[in-house]
Order: structure tokens, then sequence, then C-alpha cells
């Protein structure tokens, strides 16, 4: 999900064990005065008050209270869905190039073939012929 950052704290702690961790907490346009907690990274330490980032947004169970968390999006899945988004527009333009291979086909048939205005020259030359020699004359030249 993009969200648009209106507050961003990334808070260094240590665990019981000992080793160092980052605490992230934003605040979005989107999510108004909630607060979405999550670790903190090399990514998010360079996270600005009006950037525009993308997320994953989940809920939390913790202690019967039930907590909005985010992650960032992996680089592995920024791929995957980069990936997705191409093959979907090589879809589409594989698609648009089969309707304009088809257009064309059908405009090519259908401009000479069978049109009024042929049929037209030919009832009018198939009537000359009728009503005059077919080699025409001075007076009546063929068409």
């Amino acid at each position: 999900m993009k969200v648009t950052l209106t507050y961003v704290k990334n808070d260094p702690k240590v665990s019981k064990a000992g080793k160092p961790w980052t605490s992230c907490s934003i605040k979005t346009k989107e999510h108004g005065d909630l607060w979405l907690n999550g670790f903190g990274n090399k990514e998010t330490k360079l996270w600005n008050v009006g950037d525009t980032i993308e997320v994953e947004v989940y809920e939390e169970d913790y202690n019967g209270k039930t907590y909005k968390k985010f992650k960032t999006i992996s680089p592995e899945d920024r791929i995957d869905g980069l990936t997705k988004q191409l093959k979907q527009a090589c879809d589409v333009i594989r698609g648009l190039d089969k309707r304009v291979k088809a257009l064309e086909a059908l405009e090519a048939k259908t401009v000479v073939k069978n049109s009024p205005v042929e049929r037209f020259e030919e009832e009018v030359i198939n009537e000359r012929h009728d009503k005059y020699e077919v080699g025409g004359s001075d007076e009546f030249p063929l068409i």
C-alpha cells in the first residue's frame, strides 16, 4: 500500500538478549492519527515527512489489543511486482497488436470487395453494353 508520511520516528533499542534493533513508528495521511509500528532498517532511516512510500499494513493482536503495524517491502517482492506489471503490459501490447492487424486485414478486404460503388459501376457498364454496341461509338464512348 502506498502511503504519505506525516510523522516518522526511528528509535534504537536493545533486546533482552542484548541485541540492538530499531523500532520505527509512523503516521500517514491515509491513516490519520493512527500509529503504525514496525521494525526500522536502512530504508526507514531515509524516510522523511511528506515522502510517499510503499509498505504492507497489517493488524496484530497483542495482550487482547489490536495494533496496526507495517512491514517494508523486500527488494525481491518489489522485483516480483514489477515483473508482473511488465508481463501485464506486454499482454496488453500483444492484444493491441493483434487488433491492429485484424483491423488492417478487414480494411483491406472491405474497401475493394463488393462495395456499393463497385456494384454501381458494374451495373452502369453492363447497362451500356446492353443498350449500345460493345465497341462504343463516337456519341457514346465506353467508360
